[in-house]
């Protein structure tokens, strides 16, 4: 949380995965809109929302009575509409009392939570037919990273998180995979820090051989890889 607060000025710039991941998380909602003629979901909830922008774009594409905008951290801004609620929740320790929502959304977030046990259980928080619809990654994320360090997030394989859509219906997984290149391995490290993601672990700390390993075998190129979940209740 606080990595994200502190590079909150450079998130946007950085996040050039996450903005796709955005955009194609918006491509689902409005063909499945198209297909169903659903336009309205009454009550919507986001976690993970950070600075609004998935929020903006939700909200610009669907008719709506009340929007909960939730975050770990306690972001800047206010909203101006009335329907929409600015909450600090922590999903780990969610309690899943919330419930009666038609959409439920978050990008590019579940990876840094408890992902599999939250996907299955945020089925109670939804209305017949309510909706899922979340972008993370895949154990393929930063996979040079992990190579070289030995350091990695705990990403969910395809078939845990197929297993914890299970009582869904509907259900659709999608993944891919993006390289991003860079001039030299001290631009890719800095892409990390200022998108916000921090590798994990104290006893890590960036020498000169991992820049060195980095040009040599991954010819400073990171990879990542999203992964797109749609499922009703």
């Amino acid at each position: 949380m606080n990595n994200f607060l502190k590079n909150a000025q450079t998130y946007e710039r950085e996040a050039i995965v996450q903005r796709q991941m955005r955009g194609e998380l918006c491509g689902f909602l409005l063909k499945f809109m198209a297909d169903s003629g659903r336009l309205k979901f009454r009550n919507i909830f986001e976690f993970g929302a950070g600075n609004g922008k998935f929020g903006d774009e939700i909200r610009k594409i669907t008719e709506f009575d009340s929007y909960i905008s939730s975050d770990v951290a306690e972001f800047e801004g206010k909203f101006s509409d009335a329907r929409i609620k600015k909450l600090q929740i922590d999903m780990n320790s969610f309690d899943f009392s919330l419930r009666n929502f038609d959409l439920i959304a978050s990008n590019a977030c579940l990876q840094w939570l408890d992902g599999v046990r939250i996907l299955s259980n945020l089925r109670n928080c939804l209305n017949d037919d309510g909706m899922l619809l979340i972008s993370t990654f895949g154990e393929n994320n930063f996979k040079e990273i992990k190579e070289i360090t030995g350091i990695s997030l705990n990403y969910p394989s395809i078939d845990a998180l197929n297993s914890a859509l299970q009582k869904y219906k509907n259900v659709q997984i999608k993944s891919e995979k993006i390289t991003l290149n860079f001039p030299d391995a001290i631009a890719l490290f800095r892409h990390i820090r200022e998108s916000g993601a921090q590798i994990p672990g104290r006893k890590f700390r960036l020498n000169m051989a991992i820049l060195a390993r980095f040009e040599k075998e991954f010819q400073n190129t990171l990879t990542y890889e999203p992964i797109y979940i749609f499922a009703q209740k």
